[in-house]
């Protein structure tokens, strides 16, 4: 479940701001 958590921040983040990189 390590993989999946740096992953849950990651799409979020680009859901929220597709503007940003991360």
């Amino acid at each position: 479940m390590q993989p999946l958590l740096p992953q849950l921040p990651t799409y979020l983040l680009n859901r929220v701001g597709p503007s940003n990189p991360l």
